[in-house]
């Protein structure tokens, strides 16, 4: 796992959450004023900054955290996204705001540390040692989620199966629970005739084996599910006949003279 940080002058708070997580790497996005802050948090956890990442540059602006964001990930070619965090617990607002926009387009976990904040004893406002606990914010797809699942239905009823397919399959990725496994269902479907439109027959078996081999009794296409196992007996007679065809032997002569095997090819051509 990796933890990807903003400069700011929390360095116990940054502590605390390094000495709770088991990152395997870190990386700071530091402004002029905060170039010190690894130093301080390598202090307080009692070791070194050597192997924390710091791109250089001033990243006190949305644009300069896209871009040392963009560092950050190209230095790290063989983490996957899913395993990247970055912490918006503190920095300027524009940071804030570029990390969190930034993280939700690359698909980066987003993470901060609530504290309660009280007047500490030197008389500093400032949180209160042992109130702060990790969060992890919810992902807008739980809310949202209808509403991007009526524009990938668009795509599917517009014929659009590959855009429909990804629209199923980021909802499937992103919402939990029963949703979530519906929205799978519905990936594989698109992905059967998207795979079927552009005549690649093994792929559109694979994927409606794989749709098929769910249990649909409890999903929105139990009732199709008669319609699928016909169209999936169909795609392997329609596999058959696409290699049957691209031979030259008497065998392809045989198959382009017979009406039973070419007919339905045809068919799909037209369609």
């Amino acid at each position: 796992a990796a933890l990807i940080m903003l400069g700011t002058r929390q360095a116990t708070t940054a502590a605390l959450l390094l000495g709770t997580l088991a990152v395997e790497r870190v990386a700071f996005l530091l402004t002029d004023d905060t170039r010190k802050m690894p130093g301080d948090v390598a202090a307080l956890l009692g070791r070194t900054t050597d192997g924390w990442l710091q791109p250089d540059g001033d990243h006190s602006t949305t644009l300069d955290v896209y871009r040392g964001l963009r560092r950050v990930l190209d230095a790290w070619p063989d983490v996957e996204r899913a395993r990247i965090a970055v912490d918006v617990t503190g920095g300027l607002k524009p940071m804030s705001v570029g990390v969190e926009k930034a993280a939700h387009v690359l698909g980066l976990q987003t993470i901060y540390v609530q504290s309660e904040y009280a007047k500490l004893p030197d008389g500093r406002f400032g949180p209160v040692a042992g109130t702060q606990r990790l969060v992890i914010p919810p992902d807008p797809y739980t809310v949202f989620g209808d509403l991007e699942a009526a524009e990938a239905r668009r795509l599917y009823h517009a014929h659009d199966y590959a855009g429909a397919q990804r629209g199923f399959a980021e909802l499937a990725a992103r919402v939990p629970g029963a949703d979530g496994a519906r929205y799978a269902d519905l990936a594989r479907l698109a992905a059967v005739y998207a795979a079927w439109d552009v005549l690649d027959f093994p792929a559109a078996l694979l994927y409606a084996d794989a749709l098929l081999a769910q249990p649909l009794a409890a999903s929105e296409l139990a009732p199709h599910t008669p319609t699928f196992a016909r169209q999936r007996a169909m795609l392997r007679e329609l596999d058959a006949v696409a290699r049957s065809v691209v031979g030259r032997g008497q065998t392809a002569v045989a198959t382009l003279a017979n009406p039973d095997a070419m007919l339905p090819l045809l068919g799909t051509l037209h369609a």
